[in-house]
């Protein structure tokens, strides 16, 4: 007899965690951005400021994933940009690194894995300004850009 109740009071306690896991709904990991989720990609970046993303009206563009690589078998290096007018071209000023007046940041060769980084802290272009980038002349990037919109 007390080994019926301990069966039964087993199925009741799985069914009560079912029940519960029911009640609870699915559990997602993800976690939404605070703003416009937006992504760029640019293939064959050379030494002309390139724009990847245009500006929002009455937002800034937070970037905070770059990833990047040469189009060619030799390594370069890049640099992200923001402004106004033609391709950044007006009151440009650089996002990353921000002290760069030159690329600085390394993509290695299209021969092994690209550059990766995730900003921990996304970084802010100023409100309604374009986002650009900029590569070696010779050892083109291919790059891909995502962040969030928003005020």
């Amino acid at each position: 007899m007390k080994e019926r109740i301990k069966i039964a009071l087993a199925f009741l306690g799985i069914f009560l965690c079912l029940v519960m896991l029911q009640l609870t709904g699915p559990i997602n990991a993800q976690s939404s951005s605070p703003g416009e989720a937006w992504e760029c990609s640019l293939d064959a970046v050379g030494a002309t400021l390139t724009l990847c993303e245009t500006a929002k009206s009455g937002y800034r563009l937070y970037l905070t994933d770059v990833v990047m690589q040469s189009a060619t078998a030799t390594a370069g290096l890049a640099l992200v940009r923001y402004g106004t007018g033609s391709a950044c071209g007006t009151g440009t000023v650089s996002l990353f690194p921000s002290a760069a007046a030159v690329p600085r940041l390394v993509y290695p060769a299209n021969t092994i894995a690209p550059t990766v980084i995730s900003l921990e802290t996304p970084l802010a272009t100023a409100k309604e300004t374009d986002l650009c980038v900029i590569c070696t002349v010779t050892n083109t990037c291919t790059v891909q850009l995502s962040g969030y919109a928003a005020p």
